[in-house]
């Protein structure tokens, strides 16, 4: 099973770079890398990213093994680790979705109130503007994107 650590191995052994020299180019203390490559210590990100550039490759070459490595060390005993992947994956994608708000007008007559209210879950923002334009700028101030505009009012 490849590792970020016997990948950093790997590549430093196929381009015939010692340790040492290794550890000089990228400034990561020679003990550190070594307990790097045996797998007994997880490499930050930063060292991800100077390794990544050392050896000329995209940092997610490397940051890919090592969130997986990661993950594993975390979940891998666990009797159910295909369900927790699935519930993050899940929520990696309602993560991924942008959240989209519609504006919903209340109100009778002279007194009308504009709020927004969250498309998927329906929960209203603790918002409420004295006009839809009030309501539009707030989102697009707060990078909140409104995908249509509920004009219904009870009358």
């Amino acid at each position: 099973m490849t590792t970020v650590g016997k990948h950093i191995k790997s590549l430093r052994i196929r381009r015939e770079i010692k340790l040492n020299d290794l550890a000089e180019a990228t400034k990561i203390n020679v003990s550190v890398l070594s307990r790097i490559e045996r797998d007994e210590r997880f490499p930050t990100i930063n060292q991800i990213k100077a390794l990544s550039a050392f050896f000329n490759i995209p940092d997610e070459i490397l940051l890919n093994e090592y969130y997986a490595d990661k993950i594993l060390s975390i979940i891998g005993s666990k009797d159910d680790y295909k369900g927790i992947l699935n519930s993050v994956e899940i929520k990696m994608e309602a993560l991924k979705r942008k959240k989209k708000y519609f504006i919903r007008k209340s109100g009778k007559n002279d007194f009308m109130t504009y709020y927004l209210i969250q498309s998927e879950s329906f929960e209203m923002l603790d918002l409420f503007f004295d006009s839809y334009e009030d309501a539009i700028e707030y989102a697009a101030k707060n990078n909140l994107e409104i995908e249509k505009y509920d004009d219904y009012s009870e009358k």
